[in-house]
């Protein structure tokens, strides 16, 4: 065999070198990645435990089921004809509807008119809770027994308002508690009412709506209820439910006083949807009272004119029946009169012939 030159033996050698440095190379940028590979890990981990230590424990809320919307104002066609006015905006504010005393048969009405209208549940359902008591549940389930078993039903009690004077509630059932409270929303926006507010507290004596203006009195059932007009910063010293109408209606103070059976909740609503209703009724009330005491161009009162035409009146009656009974005494008495001429007439004639046959019977 041939034999290997030096200038082939140094080429060899000179490639396993640069083999080796190759190989070295390597290693040495494997083991730089590994180490920057655990530096990031020890920053990413530094930075976790930082946000760990910055960030505030959340706060758990409870969740109150909101209540959903069956119809949307979108899609809304109108049955009505009230409905259709407010759709092609003849009727663009709710009060001159209240105020006419129309009736409203489409809530949509309402969702076109009050857009900023919201609604709460009021828990009238109970179930058993820990340690014994009752958990109140927004809808109350009610069970009737058949041939096949059981039918449950739900029913639900809505509240409704602006917070701003004007308020409505509804009550419905249904086999599913979702359907109930769409229903009961329903209704709640179609028996919509104003609530008259005012001041009518002697200890704050100012004109603004946070309060109502008399003391006015509710009932239902065995439930009644008296509502107080309190001053400013007093708040709503009522229940949980009350407190949710009141607010609605945009009451801010008041004092309540509660009789009976407080525990059935769709009376107590109830009691005190009827109390605020009946505020109309004293307003009115007063306002006859105001009307009683305007007066009258000569400083007299309205009712007291009337009395004062009716007297007026009366005597002119009487003065004709005196002048009557005038005339009549007066035909008497010239009756009497010529009667009693007559008889003296026919005396004298007696006489004078008496006297004729006396001169007759001298002469003879």
């Amino acid at each position: 065999m041939p034999r290997k030159s030096k200038k082939d033996a140094g080429k060899v050698a000179e490639k396993i070198a640069e083999e080796n440095k190759k190989v070295e190379e390597t290693k040495v940028e494997e083991k730089i990645n590994v180490e920057e590979k655990e530096k990031v890990e020890e920053i990413k981990v530094e930075e976790k435990v930082v946000l760990a230590t910055v960030i505030e424990p959340q706060k758990i809320i409870p969740k109150v089921p909101e209540i959903p919307e069956m119809f949307s104002v979108e899609r809304w066609k109108p049955i009505t004809a009230l409905g259709k006015k407010v759709f092609s905006r003849e009727i663009t504010s709710i009060d001159s509807i209240l105020d006419a005393g129309m009736k409203i048969t489409e809530p949509e009405i309402v969702d076109k008119l009050v857009p900023n209208i919201k609604s709460e549940l009021i828990l009238i359902g109970g179930r058993k809770g820990k340690g014994g008591g009752i958990q109140r549940i927004p809808v109350r389930i009610t069970a009737v027994m058949h041939k096949s078993g059981r039918r449950f039903t739900t029913n639900a009690f809505v509240v409704v308002g602006n917070e701003n004077g004007l308020l409505g509630m509804g009550k419905a059932s249904a086999v599913e508690s979702r359907d109930s409270i769409e229903k009961a929303t329903q209704k709640a926006k179609m028996n919509i009412v104003k609530i008259m507010r005012g001041c009518g507290s002697w200890q704050c004596g100012c004109d603004e709506n946070h309060s109502i203006k008399y003391k006015t009195y509710g009932k239902c059932g065995s439930v009644r209820v008296e509502l107080l007009p309190a001053p400013k910063g007093v708040g709503l010293a009522t229940d949980v439910e009350t407190r949710k109408i009141l607010r609605l209606a945009g009451i801010k103070d008041m004092w309540i006083k509660t009789y009976g059976n407080t525990s059935a909740r769709i009376n107590l609503a109830s009691a005190t949807f009827d109390a605020l209703k009946k505020l109309y009724i004293y307003e009115r009330q007063a306002a006859a009272e105001e009307v009683e005491q305007v007066a009258d161009v000569e400083g007299e009162t309205v009712v007291e004119a009337k009395v004062e035409e009716e007297q007026e009146a009366k005597k002119i009656l009487e003065e004709a029946k005196k002048e009557v009974e005038d005339v009549e005494k007066e035909a008497e008495e010239d009756e009497a009169a010529e009667e009693e001429l007559e008889k003296e007439g026919e005396a004298e004639g007696l006489v004078g012939a008496e006297s004729e046959v006396e001169t007759k019977g001298e002469v003879e």
